[in-house]
């Protein structure tokens, strides 16, 4: 009958040649070539879900997959791009070469089939390339939480969260809280990836359901804590925001863990306007009880009592929500925990309460006046009233213990003219819950503990500040030595806010020599080996300038560990170091 009959085994395309043969003397045949197409049980799909990471300068090798369709295969980029240096083998799958660019590249990968017309199947998927010369991963290792806050073309935002990192290069267990003045708040699960450079310049990338991807730059110091700033503004139209990164106790990720008392100091924006905030308050099994605090909004003075109540803590996330009613209205903050003393924490209101992060702190009582007894350093930032400059200030003051203090020295950056203010004697005052003020028309706030507290604005300027004790003096070059990890407090305003993180060894004897990235207004930077030329007096107030800088910056040692400097540029911006 011809009839060809039977049940298939497997999918393809069978060629084959058939003949027939009639029945004359002798017989006459024929031939004809003829293929039958076997369509697929499962339908064609791509396996692949992830790509591993690689190095530039490192050759890389990765081979996509599928299942279903008819074989062979033929695999295509239809969207998106791969790492410079990287190529596709439409009929293997395999993805190879040398990546030569860092960064993390999107794309889309298409297999078709062999059928007639072919099949075809769709996966999104990214190739996350780390520079050469990677140093340790496992140098970040653990619970981490961390905050930013920032600007984009669009208004103010913050951002609060943590993660879990695995020691081999991925982030797991993230969640972040986001806010801006323009923006519904959100809050989202993340994962991601990260990369340690052999110079110290690390970066993070995050992808969460409603957010990112996002790329930042960090630095770490000895203890595994470090500064961070967003580090994706490619055109210098995008967002950029600074912030720190702190390495977490998830044995404090409970309520019992954090009875006690607590100063914040936050700072953001109040619907334009720079707004700050310093408070304290009491915590007992998640209840919020004699809350006080003082905000400048944009140079009005804010001060109100408040009440509330605390979630529970995730034992993962370390993440905790607070309910407050105050004399200004109800607020809702998302917390963070890092141990059983430090918090960070951030306003999740929509379009109602200014947004806000910050760190929270337990307190240390109980307080008097000789709570501030001895030499200190107070920084801080602001937007001067008179013509809307970004301004930042940094100084030593003596405290006596009774009431009185002196200024010893103070240098004021205002739009990156840096001028020395005359020293000078005041007066001050420490109530019982640590609340402190320094005189008519001076900033106001909380004192965490001895010689130390955070303190805003009580005039026209929307000052946010913190005060610490200052240890080590006399100071000199040799006070300076060993490697630091470096960052630059949150900016001020978009048009001049530029963000950086540094990090590099001095050698005691006045250079530092640094490696750092940048984001600013017209894109990403990265320096390796600047030569920075150093001089500190006795007091702890000096100098410092590297080649090409448009002039000195000035120094405050608070330790040999810590300190800070004004820089000369339109932004007043304010580094910290810290070992």
């Amino acid at each position: 009958t011809g009839a060809i009959t039977g049940t298939p085994s497997g999918a393809g395309i069978s060629n084959f040649t058939v003949q027939v043969t009639d029945s004359n003397s002798p017989p006459a045949t024929a031939t004809a070539p003829l293929s039958i197409t076997i369509a697929p049980a499962v339908p064609l799909s791509i396996t692949t879900t992830s790509l591993p990471s690689g190095t530039a300068g490192t050759a890389y090798s990765a081979t996509l997959t599928a299942i279903g369709g008819v074989y062979p295969y033929t695999w295509a980029i239809i969207s998106g791009t791969l790492p410079p240096g990287l190529g596709l083998n439409a009929s293997t799958g395999v993805i190879s070469g040398t990546p030569t660019t860092a960064g993390t590249s999107n794309f889309t990968v298409q297999v078709a089939d062999s059928e007639t017309p072919p099949v075809t199947a769709s996966a999104p998927l990214s190739i996350v390339i780390s520079p050469g010369g990677g140093g340790n991963p496992g140098a970040l290792t653990g619970n981490y939480a961390f905050y930013l806050n920032g600007w984009n073309s669009s208004g103010a935002w913050t951002l609060a969260g943590s993660f879990i990192s695995d020691g081999n290069s991925h982030i797991t267990s993230g969640v972040v809280d986001g806010n801006s003045v323009t923006g519904q708040p959100f809050n989202t699960t993340i994962s991601g990836t990260y990369w340690i450079a052999a110079s110290g310049l690390n970066t993070i990338t995050i992808q969460g359901q409603s957010y990112g991807p996002v790329t930042f730059a960090f630095v770490l110091d000895s203890s595994a804590n470090g500064r961070i700033i967003e580090y994706d503004d490619t055109s210098g139209q995008g967002s950029r925001g600074s912030g720190v990164l702190r390495k977490a106790n998830p044995s404090a990720f409970s309520l019992s863990a954090l009875n006690g008392s607590w100063v914040y100091g936050t700072s953001g924006n109040d619907h334009g306007d720079r707004d700050v905030q310093v408070g304290q308050l009491t915590l007992n099994s998640g209840n919020i009880t004699n809350g006080t605090n003082d905000e400048n909004d944009g140079g009005t003075l804010k001060t109100g009592t408040f009440t509330g109540t605390m979630s529970s803590v995730n034992s993962q996330t370390g993440r905790a929500t607070m309910t407050v009613q105050s004399t200004q209205g109800t607020a809702h903050e998302v917390v963070y925990v890092v141990s059983t003393g430090e918090t960070v924490m951030a306003n999740t209101d929509f379009n109602g309460p200014p947004i806000q992060v910050g760190s929270v702190l337990q307190q240390s009582g109980p307080f008097n006046n000789g709570s501030l007894n001895g030499t200190t350093v107070m920084y801080s930032q602001d937007i001067h009233s008179g013509d809307g400059l970004d301004q930042s200030d940094a100084g030593v003051i003596s405290f006596a213990g009774n009431g009185n203090f002196n200024l010893l020295a103070i240098d004021e950056d205002t739009g990156g003219t840096i001028t020395q203010q005359p020293p000078g004697p005041g007066n001050y005052t420490v109530a019982a819950n640590g609340a402190i003020n320094l005189g008519a028309g001076n900033p106001a706030g909380f004192l965490i503990g001895q010689n130390h507290g955070f303190f805003v604005g009580t005039g026209s300027n929307s000052i946010f500040g913190t005060i610490e004790p200052q240890t080590g003096v006399p100071f000199s070059n040799a006070s300076i030595a060993g490697t630091y990890a470096a960052g630059s407090l949150a900016p001020l305003d978009y048009a001049n806010g530029s963000n950086e993180v540094d990090v590099g060894p001095a050698d005691g004897l006045g250079t530092l020599t640094l490696n750092g990235d940048y984001s600013q207004s017209d894109g990403l930077g990265q320096s390796l080996g600047a030569i920075v030329t150093y001089s500190i007096t006795s007091n702890g107030r000096g100098t410092a300038e590297a080649q090409g800088d448009p002039g000195p910056a000035v120094v405050y040692v608070i330790s040999p560990t810590k300190w800070i400097v004004l820089l000369p540029r339109t932004d007043a911006r304010v580094l910290v170091f810290g070992h």
